[in-house]
């Protein structure tokens, strides 16, 4: 497992990579909108549903006057879309992690409860034990891939900087395009099992290689997933309690 320290300082040696933080180890690269739509739900209803989201965003926002797209706008505020949200900062996607988690965890175990020396303590050690975990793709390497093979059903693209919240965020957007998947996509398969079975069919000879919890391509690592943990120092005192 990763440290911390160790993902920071990467990150600061390689400017390759854009990132991904998420509040749970077990996240895939699953959009939202897949996520809550039935298994059995065919790409083509999937556009319908984010073509109707996308509609109602871009009412919204215009009716209150936001600057910006709505894919980015939407993601940026926490609706459900067919986007996954990355940075090229790697503080700013730990900082989406952690605030995630914190903020679930608060309101589970903490939010209006009484909470005494003890509880806190027990509560501090099971946040030390949640694990989280970062995504990292190789944008050089990947926009090498896309310009060999134009029709790569994965799409990774810079957001607009019209909204000065987004601006500040780096943020690019991942996405599928329908069109060019097999037949046998699922909407809720990870991003990247989508564009390696893509290439496994299109071009055996020169597909993705999975090792665990990494894709490499051309002898080099295209995308890694990344577990760590946020550790606390823990000083239980139970005296007088």
């Amino acid at each position: 497992m990763a440290t911390l320290q160790s993902i920071i300082s990467e990150a600061k040696d390689n400017n390759n990579f854009i990132y991904r933080g998420c509040a749970f180890e077990k996240y895939d690269l699953v959009p939202t909108l897949a996520r809550k739509l039935k298994q059995d739900v065919s790409f083509d209803q999937y556009n319908i549903y984010s073509e109707v989201v996308k509609k109602a965003a871009e009412r919204g926002y215009s009716e209150v006057g936001m600057d910006g797209l709505a894919n980015g706008l939407s993601q940026h505020y926490g609706l459900s879309t067919s986007y996954l949200d990355w940075s090229y900062s790697v503080y700013v996607a730990l900082y989406f992690a952690f605030t995630s988690y914190i903020k679930q965890f608060v309101d589970e175990n903490i939010l209006d409860q009484h909470i005494d020396l003890r509880k806190m303590n027990c509560l501090r050690y099971e946040f030390n034990k949640h694990k989280y975990c970062i995504y990292r793709l190789n944008k050089t390497l990947y926009d090498e891939l896309k310009n060999q093979y134009p029709k790569l059903p994965l799409i990774v693209y810079d957001t607009d900087h019209k909204n000065e919240r987004m601006k500040s965020q780096q943020g690019l957007l991942s996405s599928i395009d329908s069109t060019k998947v097999n037949d046998k996509a699922k909407i809720q398969s990870s991003q990247i099992k989508i564009l390696a079975d893509w290439l496994q069919f299109n071009n055996p000879g020169d597909s993705l290689k999975q090792f665990g919890n990494k894709y490499s391509w051309n002898n080099e690592t295209i995308l890694e997933k990344i577990t760590f943990e946020l550790p606390q120092k823990i000083e239980i005192i139970y005296k007088n309690v």
